[in-house]
């Protein structure tokens, strides 16, 4: 009504914006990603006394957030971190340390090699006293990382198993891949320093002591 003019339309489907409607958002978008953009700037701007931190979800959920008392504590740094995977991020270069796992090594940065990346399969304890040998694979679950498929799918080749013939699903991220994992979903590959001290707490079990090294490695990057 403040408009002047309707902004949806209902469809088959749903609503759907009017081309008045779609006009106006093109042009106000652009307008409010400047706004973000500079909000951005100021707060990046307010943090310049503290540490920015850009690391990947997993890593910052299961490592990074139950020990982060203990390093400020000894650092008293005041602490900004962003979970995120994503390395357009590392061209904007707001934080002042990444962790990444790559194939490769990023240029622009300093590279300190954290860890060469070790799979192990895992799976509940209650899973666990189902599986006596690989064959057992065909009554669970085969848990895939959504972007790193092959991790699991490569192994089953080498292994002269046909993964059709085996019940799938996918999470985007390895701590998705743990919870579920810990309430009985099916088995997955994980990084090992993931799930070191849940398989060391019999919260998890490594099955059938399964591990295998990628050709990937975990860097903390520094301009």
């Amino acid at each position: 009504q403040y408009l002047g003019f309707i902004l949806f339309k209902r469809v088959h489907q749903g609503l759907v914006l009017t081309a008045k409607a779609l006009r106006y958002y093109q042009d106000v978008h652009v307008i409010f990603n400047k706004i973000h953009e500079s909000t951005n700037n100021i707060r990046f701007n307010h943090k310049l006394n503290s540490l920015q931190l850009n690391i990947s979800p997993s890593i910052s959920s299961l490592l990074v957030a139950p020990n982060i008392a203990s390093f400020q504590e000894k650092h008293g740094n005041n602490i900004n971190i962003k979970a995120s995977d994503d390395n357009t991020d590392l061209i904007k270069g707001e934080a002042d340390i990444y962790i990444r796992c790559s194939q490769h090594k990023f240029s622009n940065f300093n590279n300190i090699k954290l860890a060469a990346e070790k799979m192990l399969m895992i799976s509940s304890r209650k899973i666990a006293t189902e599986i006596s040998n690989i064959a057992d694979f065909k009554t669970q679950n085969i848990i895939l990382h959504g972007a790193r498929p092959y991790i699991f799918t490569n192994w089953l080749k080498e292994k002269s198993i046909d993964i059709n013939q085996l019940k799938q699903i996918s999470f985007e991220h390895f701590f998705m891949i743990i919870e579920a994992v810990r309430n009985h979903v099916g088995i997955a590959f994980v990084p090992d320093f993931l799930v070191t001290n849940m398989i060391k707490n019999q919260e998890l079990v490594n099955v059938l002591n399964i591990n295998y090294h990628t050709d990937f490695n975990y860097y903390i990057l520094q301009k």
